[in-house]
């Protein structure tokens, strides 16, 4: 039976691109054109656009990165595919997943690391498994969604006592939020965040990726909310927002901001002013085992977690029984 699904690279201008990404039902800000292009800049990943199209509508799209050195070319697939679709069937995954599969060769010079956007279900292990693709040991990508359709009463509600404690006290302290979108402001955020970095070394974006991202980045994809406290920046977050979603990125705290709870009072203040602008689901941006008062916070919103299948790879056979790949007869 042929089949009603085709694969094309791409295919489309950024304008069809950015609006297919923001009208998914579920998507993460790595598919924006933007951060696609800032990655490209800062690790020389080229981008590839792929549109899956179902008996010629577009039904999904993938993103991915190619690095080459020499002879050697590795691809990465990041947090892909997503869909223009609710809840694709297995059958449906399995028909996009092998389209994919079979339009990036693989060989020993040609690797592949693909981290799908699926959740981390038996079925999805299964399906992947059924492909020749092999698990990592890298530990699998977790987050947090918290739903903002509620009202703001309801949203604090969801929240734990000791989360709402913090923002009140920020309360208290009167702090002033300003939403910021000049490049000076960006760079005063830049000077607040490599200070943050450099004192609690954290992983994190490097400072030319996120200036580069705000080069690229077209207008309503950057929230930058600060916090000011007589007359000092004591804190700041930045999102990004795809559609009718946003992703927590990025954000510091002085000591100061931390003692007044700013940090609380920031994200809420943020979820006054994404609910504002229609956003109706927040990605807090990641989970990780190595930052637990990070994760503590977070989830103190009530926000659901969630954890994606993991990282996957495509194993590759040497021909002959050869195992010098240098030798190998093509």
């Amino acid at each position: 039976m042929q089949s009603n699904i085709t694969l094309h690279w791409d295919a489309c201008t950024i304008k069809e691109w950015n609006t297919w990404v923001k009208n998914a039902p579920h998507s993460n800000m790595l598919y924006l054109w933007s951060v696609a292009k800032s990655t490209f800049q800062v690790e020389r990943k080229r981008p590839k656009f792929g549109i899956f199209k179902k008996n010629g509508t577009p039904f999904a799209l993938v993103l991915i990165g190619v690095k080459k050195f020499w002879f050697f070319e590795h691809t990465f697939i990041h947090r892909g595919p997503i869909w223009l679709t609710e809840n694709p069937t297995q059958a449906e995954k399995k028909e996009v997943l092998t389209l994919l599969k079979k339009s990036i060769p693989t060989s020993w010079s040609k690797k592949l690391t693909f981290m799908p956007e699926f959740l981390d279900t038996t079925e999805n292990t299964a399906l992947l498994q059924a492909l020749s693709l092999k698990q990592t040991a890298a530990p699998a990508y977790a987050s947090a969604l918290l739903t903002l359709t509620p009202s703001i009463e309801a949203l604090k509600k969801s929240c734990r006592k000791n989360w709402l404690g913090q923002l009140k006290k920020s309360e208290k302290a009167q702090i002033k939020y300003h939403i910021d979108q000049t490049y000076a402001g960006f760079k005063l955020f830049l000077r607040g965040y490599r200070t943050d970095k450099r004192k609690k070394k954290y992983k994190g974006p490097s400072l030319y990726f996120l200036l580069q991202l705000f080069k690229n980045a077209y207008k309503g994809e950057l929230l930058l909310l600060e916090a000011w406290h007589e007359g000092s920046l004591i804190g700041a977050q930045l999102f990004c927002i795809h559609g009718k979603t946003a992703t927590y990125f990025v954000a510091w705290t002085t000591d100061e901001g931390r003692k007044l709870g700013a940090h609380n009072g920031l994200l809420f203040e943020a979820i006054k002013k994404l609910k504002a602008k229609n956003i109706t689901t927040l990605d807090l941006g990641g989970l990780s085992a190595t930052a637990p008062q990070l994760n503590y916070f977070k989830l103190g919103t009530g926000a659901k977690p969630y954890t994606l299948v993991g990282t996957w790879k495509h194993q590759v056979e040497i021909p002959n029984g050869n195992t010098n790949p240098l030798k190998v007869n093509l």
